[in-house]
């Protein structure tokens, strides 16, 4: 029965935002609630399938007691998504000389031109049909990112249980809802804001009372918020009895 390990669950800035006195991120600095790094998930089963690796990772790995990572899958080129790759590749050539790294096939140029310097060739590979993880059959699907573009986000599916994972989405379209989203044992899903006061065009994540209105959040038997920025206190943060907001080490079972 593999676990999901929340990595990281903060937004790009992480919290606190080290320019920021405001009452969540000085008790960030403090008593260590609400503090966050960088969005990343794990998958940890017979094998370990990590979901992004950005700039937080080795302080990640090092909490975590990681040592091996398996499979890796990204969901878009953003660097609080991919700056950790740098730590894989080492990992890559002084340990293990293999690691399989996948991304939608549009998403791998944009990756490996952050990373330029590499001569390595086909170091990460366009996702594959009929990948299979821990028992899951792996998808890929495209959600708008806002002002930000785009991102993917990943389905796992097996024959009891279905799961999503989408840090970075927002508006997405009822079509793309209804075919990856609904009927949904857990949705992990990115909501950056308690209440976003930006006008939309510069908008690129979910707010969190723009999630809970979601037909897929009101679906799915149970919701996992992450990717969250210091707007969000989990002090006093009041959600649907469904719905919770992911931390840091946040560990969660999956059939």
């Amino acid at each position: 029965m593999p676990e999901l390990v929340f990595m990281g669950t903060s937004d790009s800035k992480g919290v606190p935002r080290y320019y920021c006195t405001c009452k969540v991120c000085e008790q960030a600095r403090t008593t260590g609630q609400n503090r966050r790094t960088r969005s990343s998930l794990l998958i940890q089963g017979a094998q370990n399938t990590l979901i992004d690796a950005g700039p937080d990772f080795h302080a990640q790995s090092t909490r975590e007691k990681l040592t091996e990572i398996h499979t890796l899958l990204v969901t878009h080129a953003h660097n609080d998504h991919i700056l950790g790759l740098g730590d894989l590749l080492d990992f890559v050539t002084y340990a293990r000389g293999h690691l399989p790294m996948y991304a939608p096939s549009e998403v791998v140029p944009m990756v490996k031109s952050r990373f330029a310097y590499l001569d390595r060739l086909d170091w990460l590979k366009p996702l594959p049909g009929g990948l299979v993880l821990e028992g899951y059959q792996v998808q890929a699907f495209k959600v708008p990112h806002g002002a930000n573009g785009f991102s993917y986000a990943y389905r796992f599916d097996s024959l009891n249980f279905a799961w999503v994972y989408c840090p970075d989405s927002i508006n997405i379209s009822p079509k793309t809802e209804e075919e990856f989203m609904l009927g949904l044992d857990l949705l992990i899903l990115g909501t950056s804001f308690w209440k976003e006061p930006y006008p939309m065009q510069t908008r690129s994540v979910y707010d969190v009372q723009e999630a809970l209105d979601l037909k897929s959040v009101q679906a799915a038997k149970k919701v996992i918020l992450t990717h969250m920025s210091h707007d969000i206190d989990a002090e006093v943060a009041v959600l649907p009895e469904h719905v919770s907001l992911a931390f840091d080490g946040m560990r969660v079972w999956v059939p």
